[in-house]
């Protein structure tokens, strides 16, 4: 687990939930250069996030790069279903069958800064700016 900026004035949390090291570095360089207090986490696998996010507690925003088959063998999708967690789902991770019942922004692969600004707005129910 990478965490960038993790104090107590943190304005925001974000877990990133990324397997592709560079995709992760990525969205937490925008996040970081877009929402310099935000505390951001990468977690590289679903079931490393559902262990941060059991014993940390929720976090305002998951962004969720991992589908497939250790997004379903892992119990990140229900932990997403059952708390109230903003939430942003990279184009693709929702295939062959996963589905979310609760609402999400999606972030188109390959991504640019005011695309995942975008995302992040939309999540959170803002403007992006």
């Amino acid at each position: 687990m990478e965490k960038r900026n993790d104090y107590p004035t943190a304005t925001r949390q974000y877990l990133i939930v990324e397997a592709n090291v560079l995709v992760a570095s990525d969205l937490l360089e925008t996040i970081m250069e877009w929402k310099p207090k935000a505390s951001v986490t990468v977690c590289r696998t679903p079931d490393a996030a559902c262990e941060l996010l059991r014993s940390r507690g929720a976090v305002d925003m998951v962004i969720l790069g991992i589908g497939g088959e250790a997004l379903r063998r892992s119990a990140l999708l229900d932990w997403l279903e059952d708390h109230p967690v903003r939430l942003v789902v990279m184009e693709g991770v929702l295939k062959n069958g996963l589905t979310l019942r609760r609402g999400h922004a999606t972030l188109a692969r390959p991504f640019v800064a005011e695309m995942v600004h975008a995302a992040l707005s939309s999540a959170a129910g803002e403007a992006a700016v």
